[in-house]
């Protein structure tokens, strides 16, 4: 029996309302129009105590009484038996029990339902484009990790990945493993792997199958027919975890760091170069805006744009870190926005901690 109603009499096929849980149906109902969410409406409920139906069956087994899942809402909200109807093989029929939920509020339900539905379908198809990793990605229990998105004060988008408990709400304080990455960060770090793995460099991450986050690195799974070459170019601190006919499993280190509730992934492995053209250019800029006296930079010309003046830092990083930057060994996901929102420190000897140096040697 749905919530709302109980069993016909002994004798008769006539649904009955329960008038007290009717009342609960046209709650739920009129807060979903105005919470316009069914996961704000499932935490709502939850932390309210309004549970499913309970019901015994004839066997004596106690079923329902528990909290509403999400799926169950939306299944409840989508019900035509609180119009008094009849549903049969997608035909609707009016039925001979009473309706507890007017037309309009349906109606008005409906709309906002198939709204949602729209938009979510639109978001997941720029999430695939835009989230290589969609599908693939899994965190250190197994879960999911879906894309998702948010925006700076300035209006920027950043783009990070995040486990099904998460987003559903469900996080667990106690729980120490990763559950939100940067998309950035890892899918560049995947593919400078996978390409110096595979030789694949037209869309490396196209060839992967799954990646699991672990304690300290990443299990990532490969076709078979990668070994061969995958063999040849791991790392001292790369290994193989499981190899068949018909995959490859290589295990990558990596760091995790959580910061403010957020994950920083940087490369275990410093030896792999990965130039970043973008981080270099910039570099060679704030070079030719200085000159030197006594070996020490000075600008040249103090008529510079704003963005000029946001790289002129890059000149006076400790030689060693702009040797690493022209080699590409600087620590994964170091780039020239994070370089430029940094505060770096005038002493060269702190800035390789300051800037994730330490973490990448």
């Amino acid at each position: 029996m749905p919530l709302g109603y109980d069993l016909p009499e002994p004798g008769t096929r006539k649904l009955r309302v329960n008038e007290g849980e009717a009342a609960s149906v046209r709650s739920i109902f009129g807060r979903y129009l105005e919470l316009g969410s069914v996961h704000a409406l499932q935490r709502e409920l939850e932390a309210n105590g309004v549970k499913s139906k309970a019901r015994i069956t004839a066997a004596g087994k106690a079923l329902g009484g528990g909290v509403f899942s999400r799926g169950a809402l939306f299944h409840l909200l989508r019900n035509r038996i609180y119009l008094g109807e009849i549903v049969h093989k997608d035909a609707a029929y009016q039925g001979e029990h009473a309706a507890i939920i007017d037309g309009a509020l349906f109606d008005n339900v409906q709309k906002r339902l198939n709204g949602n539905a729209r938009r979510y379908r639109q978001r997941a198809m720029v999430r695939m484009v835009r989230a290589p990793l969609v599908g693939k990605l899994f965190d250190v229990s197994g879960e999911p990790m879906s894309p998702t998105f948010s925006r700076g004060k300035s209006g920027r988008s950043y783009r990070y990945y995040v486990s099904a408990p998460l987003q559903q709400g469900n996080s667990r304080p106690h729980d120490k493993g990763v559950r939100r990455v940067s998309a950035l960060a890892i899918e560049r770090v995947l593919v400078d792997a996978v390409a110096r793995w595979s030789g694949q460099t037209d869309q490396p991450l196209r060839h992967i199958r799954s990646v699991r986050l672990l304690d300290g690195g990443l299990a990532i799974e490969l076709p078979a027919n990668f070994a061969a070459e995958a063999l040849l170019h791991l790392t001292a601190e790369e290994r193989v975890m499981r190899q068949d006919h018909a995959s490859l499993v290589l295990i990558l280190p990596l760091q995790f760091p959580l910061r403010g509730g957020r994950s920083r992934v940087t490369n275990g492995d410093r030896r792999t170069a990965s130039p970043d053209p973008v981080l270099i250019a910039a570099l060679r800029k704030a070079h030719r805006m200085t000159r030197h006296d006594g070996g020490f930079p000075q600008v040249e010309n103090a008529r510079v744009s704003p963005y000029e003046r946001s790289i002129l830092r890059l000149a006076f990083l400790a030689p060693d870190l702009q040797r690493d930057i022209l080699a590409g060994h600087q620590p994964a996901g170091l780039n020239l926005e994070r370089l430029i929102k940094t505060t770096i420190p005038i002493a060269w000897s702190d800035q390789r901690g300051a800037l994730g140096w330490a973490n990448a040697a």
